[in-house]
């Protein structure tokens, strides 16, 4: 076929390129709260009226972490397990930008 295996899973090289998705930081926070599907809002504690696009369309790796986001709060990293969920998420923004 066009240089793909079919019996081979992910063989095809669209598994493996950038399609460009973006993580939210605020998704990576433990001040997240819910998101609010009707009006397409993601509340947390520092906005609770909702979290404004500008905030939301940074990159991850662009957000200066020490900067207060609103009402005096700032990022602070969700935990999982004991794993710090923004280190985890930054250590494979690094590797996927090594392999390329």
């Amino acid at each position: 076929m066009d240089g793909r295996d079919v019996k081979k899973p992910y063989s095809d090289r669209r598994w493996h390129d950038n399609p460009g998705a973006v993580l939210l930081i605020c998704s990576l926070c433990e001040h997240k709260g819910q998101y609010i599907p009707e009006t397409g809002t993601i509340l947390c504690d520092a906005f609770p009226e909702g979290i404004p696009d500008d905030l939301l369309n940074i990159p991850v790796l662009d957000k200066n972490l020490e900067e207060i986001c609103n009402n005096g709060i700032r990022f602070k990293a969700k935990f999982d397990d004991g794993q710090n969920l923004y280190e985890e998420y930054v250590k494979k923004l690094k590797i996927s930008d090594i392999r390329r």
